[in-house]
């Protein structure tokens, strides 16, 4: 695991660590308790652990603010990749002239 710094929301302290792509564990730093883990990838989810789902929420959008986790939203569009055709080749073959 990664930590991505500190965040600090109503007073409290909390340790931001990546644990995998998109996925972060939230520590409070007072007692060292787990809090819950939240998801940014393809949106913000939050999992509580012992708290209100709303402070977790609120600690996850600070995080994200401060440009404590790295989030990336949808990329741009991509076209389907084009299949070239070779142009037509005018050979002898079939071909009657003047």
């Amino acid at each position: 695991m990664e930590c991505k710094g500190m965040v600090e929301f109503s007073g409290q302290t909390y340790r931001i660590m990546k644990i995998n792509r998109g996925s972060y564990e939230v520590i409070r730093i007072l007692d060292d308790a787990r809090v819950g883990t939240f998801d940014v990838l393809p949106r913000l989810i939050v999992h509580p652990q012992g708290v209100k789902h709303e402070l977790l929420m609120q600690v996850a959008m600070t995080a994200m603010r401060q440009a404590k986790v790295s989030w990336t939203g949808p990329g741009p569009r991509k076209e389907p990749a084009r299949v070239m055709t070779p142009p037509r080749r005018r050979d002898s073959a079939g071909f009657f002239g003047p």
